[in-house]
This record gives structure tokens, C-alpha cells and sequence, in this order.
């Protein structure tokens, strides 16, 4: 085997002559393989990143199509909560006029609730309290019997029209034409209904709750 290379370089001012060893073949070889391998490396590496920035892009892509649509639902759910705050704050003052009435329904009736009780809890003992004073005031007696009430004499002494002396009446008597309706005052049950000897002519009797009574008379009929 050879162990001398001569290599002959001509040019137009002249011609050069240059001796390579072996070892020097080899080491340029091996260069040239070296050089190779680099460039056969940074291909495959272009053409891998070139791979992974198309993969890159896409999910780029994705992830910008995701985040338009994440916008798109956050701007809806934005949406839905300023009607929801809407609609809360229009609860808001609807229970602070409900708890304004509440309050003077409350006075009426006589009810003095905690400032801590729940609103809940003070519509419910009104509304039991109310149910229970309309009870009382429906079966209470109250009022005159009459539509259109005109009172000739009230309850209590006067000037007796017959005896011409002070003597105690016991009612109140009120005007009104023959056939005119007379209504109880309150809820009752009937004792007695008849013609009466003591100066009351037709009567009726109701006997009513807690020890109420009242009498009608000087009637033209009864029902």
C-alpha cells in the first residue's frame, strides 16, 4: 500500500505539488465523514423542528379556536349575570317594600317583632295573627245592621218618649223603610226569632262567640 498521495494544484500563475500521507488521508476522511454526519444531522433536525413547528402551529390553531370559544362563553355567562344581578337586585327592593308594608301591617295588628327575626318568620306570625283577629272580628259583634244606618236614639238614658222621664234604653234604634234588609253584625246561631211581649215586636236573638248577644226587633218579618 501506498504511503504517499501526491496532489498537483494548477492555476493560471502556476502549478503547486502537495504530498498526503496516509495518516493525513485519513484524517481528512474522517473529516469529510464527520462533515457528513453534521450535515446529514442538521437536516434530519430541520426537518424534525420543520415537523414540530407545523404540529406547533396547529395546536396553536386549537388553542386559539378554544380560547374564542372560552371568550364567547364568558362574555354569555357575563351576560347572565347582570341579569342575574338584575333580577337579585329588583328581589332586593321588592322584599325591602314588602318589609316596609310588613312593618305597618305589624303596628296594626299590634305586633312588636325583634329587629334579628327573619322576614319569613314575621310574615308568618302576622299572618296567623291577622287570621286570628278576623276570626275574632267576624264573629264579634260590631257595626249597625243596616246598610245605611240613621239613628233616632242611641244606647243608653234619655228622655222616655212614652213615660216623659229619664229611663235607661237599652239599644239604639235606626230609621229605615218597611222591607229594608236587616243583616247580622257578626256570626252567630239563632236562640230565638218570634214576636216579643216586652216591647221589641218581631225579634231575633244571635247568640255570638265570647259571650256576645245581640237582639234585633220592631221587625217586619223574619228569615
Amino acid at each position: 500500500m501506498r504511503e504517499h498521495y501526491g496532489i498537483t494544484i494548477t492555476s493560471y500563475s502556476g502549478a503547486k505539488h502537495y504530498t498526503v500521507t496516509q495518516l493525513m488521508r485519513r484524517f481528512m476522511a474522517g473529516i469529510g465523514i464527520f462533515l457528513a454526519t453534521c450535515f446529514l444531522g442538521g437536516f434530519l433536525a430541520i426537518y424534525f423542528l420543520s415537523y414540530k413547528l407545523d404540529s406547533l402551529n396547529g395546536e396553536v390553531l386549537e388553542l386559539q379556536a378554544y380560547q374564542a370559544l372560552v371568550k364567547e362563553k364568558n362574555e354569555s355567562l357575563l351576560h347572565q349575570q347582570k341579569l342575574l344581578q338584575a333580577t337579585v337586585e329588583e328581589k332586593v327592593a321588592a322584599l325591602s317594600v314588602m318589609s316596609d308594608e310588613l312593618g305597618t301591617i305589624e303596628t296594626m295588628i299590634g305586633l312588636n317583632p325583634e329587629p334579628e327575626t327573619a322576614l319569613y318568620q314575621r310574615l308568618d306570625t302576622a299572618s296567623q295573627t291577622a287570621s286570628e283577629k278576623r276570626f275574632m272580628l267576624s264573629t264579634i259583634p260590631s257595626g249597625y245592621p243596616l246598610a245605611d244606618a240613621h239613628v233616632t236614639s242611641r244606647f243608653g238614658m234619655r228622655n222616655h218618649p212614652v213615660l216623659g222621664r229619664m229611663a235607661l234604653h237599652g239599644g239604639a234604634d235606626l230609621r229605615a223603610s218597611i222591607g229594608t234588609p236587616v243583616y247580622a253584625t257578626a256570626d252567630g246561631v239563632v236562640e230565638w226569632a218570634g214576636m216579643n211581649n216586652n216591647g221589641f215586636g218581631r225579634m231575633v236573638k244571635l247568640n255570638h262567640n265570647f259571650g256576645f248577644t245581640t237582639l234585633y226587633g220592631h221587625l217586619n218579618k223574619t228569615a
